[in-house]
């Protein structure tokens, strides 16, 4: 156990670490171009802070290990909607402009929706277990290419008079060296492969001699280590006021883990798990169209909702582990 607990711990650092110079090394790239920061945030920021669920679920899928694989998606987006875009909110209230309210969010709330009809094959199709096919995969990864593209174009852009969307291009000096930022990008990249094995190796040792199921433990630690780079990006971007960095990453996050890496990890090898119950997927679906239709009525997302993402996490965190002990 002590073995398992070493090498989940030293992964886990690892995977911060990486992932945070991964979101550094991103950044000055795209800022090298003079990309919006909605559009940094959404892209890029949301790729290098998604790039630890990416090794940790491809890590998992390789090895059998496919309830980790998809809990943790279905974990960190959970995370990400619940608990992070509540903290960040509480820092400071978010407002969303055209893009972002109109393409954006509802883009969230069809990656949850898709996570649902794809997962919980128990509840649509009365299966015997739920079951992440290639041809859901290939599906989510054609969704994934569409929104891209899309985005792309919509942020690129130039803004319109007295449109609330940031410009498409920001004419500040690029920050930093692009060749030391790729470098950056590369080792980090290594280093999260390594820590990716470590991670799912000590996540996997401490169920099984703990007697606990892959789920549970895929959608608490291991979605929890592995949302910590989204959760601490957004969280350092709201307190510098850079809130279009902050909650992009979070959006972008969720839309990447569900079209992109769970599509990535389904080609390689279908997921099969049943341990992720209805009630998972609820509250992962509730969360993203409550976040929605918030938006899509206000147009910001203010403390009290930050305060309510926040107990709803908690609420079902506590019912998780409630499950568990009875």
């Amino acid at each position: 156990m002590a073995h398992d607990i070493l090498l989940f711990l030293a992964g886990l650092a690892l995977i911060i670490a990486g992932g945070n110079y991964v979101t550094t090394g991103a950044s000055t790239i795209a800022r090298h171009f003079r990309l919006s920061p909605l559009l940094i945030g959404v892209t890029v920021v949301a790729f290098g802070s998604s790039v630890p669920d990416l090794v940790v679920c491809l890590s998992s899928t390789v090895k059998g290990h496919s309830e980790l694989a998809l809990c943790d998606v279905v974990g960190s987006n959970i995370i990400d909607i619940l608990l992070a875009t509540g903290l960040v909110c509480l820092i400071r209230p978010v407002s969303f402009g055209g893009v972002s309210r109109y393409f954006d969010l509802p883009m969230l709330a069809l990656s949850c929706l898709a996570i649902f009809f794809c997962g919980d094959d128990i509840l649509i199709d009365h299966a015997a277990g739920n079951t992440v096919d290639r041809s859901d995969g290939l599906m989510l990864l054609s969704i994934f290419v569409i929104y891209m593209a899309m985005n792309v174009y919509l942020n690129r852009a130039p803004a319109k008079p007295g449109s609330s969307e940031p410009a498409a291009r920001s004419d500040a000096a690029p920050a930093g060296n692009i060749w030391v930022a790729v470098l950056q990008l590369v080792a980090s990249l290594a280093v999260l492969i390594v820590a990716g094995n470590w991670f799912v190796d000590g996540a996997s040792g401490i169920a099984e001699k703990a007697g606990l199921s892959e789920g549970l433990v895929g959608l608490t630690i291991v979605s929890l280590g592995s949302a910590a780079p989204d959760i601490a990006t957004s969280v350092i971007a709201a307190i510098r006021k850079e809130t279009g960095i902050a909650i992009g990453n979070l959006l972008g996050a969720c839309i990447f883990n569900v079209f992109f890496i769970m599509g990535v990890c389904s080609l390689v090898k279908p997921l099969n798990v049943s341990t992720i119950s209805t009630l998972d997927f609820g509250v992962l679906v509730a969360g993203g169209v409550l976040v929605w239709l918030i938006c899509a009525i206000r147009g910001k997302l203010g403390r009290v909702v930050g305060s309510t993402l926040i107990a709803l996490y908690t609420a079902y965190l506590v019912k998780l582990i409630l499950d568990f002990i009875h």
